[in-house]
């Protein structure tokens, strides 16, 4: 049985396109795409911080996947893109159903990081 996964994304064009590559990786590491955000074993946050509202969005979206884990214990958030780049410790902290960030700079590493996550 292969494992799950949501992709979210937050922002701007660029934030799109890097989603697609994201995608593309989760399916080469024999991960399945499903539509319930929260049900799978892993739930992506691709962010931007653009405009303040962005992050207002994306604070309350993490604290529904937060609540999310009550029905779905395994559910594992990694954060990734702009807002992982500037705040991205602070809503680990805050949120700890984040299991890992990754900064926009990084994306190298991103198959590296879910791997050991999940």
């Amino acid at each position: 049985m292969s494992l799950k996964y949501h992709i979210k994304t937050f922002g701007c064009q660029m934030n799109v396109a890097d989603s697609r590559e994201y995608r593309l990786t989760l399916e080469t590491l024999g991960m399945t795409c499903i539509e319930g955000e929260y049900d799978g074993d892993l739930l992506l946050v691709n962010t931007c911080s653009i405009r303040a509202k962005a992050e207002d969005k994306l604070v309350s979206y993490l604290g529904a996947a937060q609540a999310a884990t009550e029905d779905n214990p395994g559910l594992k958030v990694g954060l990734v893109g702009c807002t992982a780049t500037l705040i991205g410790n602070e809503l680990m902290r805050r949120f700890p159903v984040i299991k890992f960030i990754l900064p926009a700079t990084e994306m190298d590493f991103f198959a590296e990081r879910v791997a050991r996550a999940i």
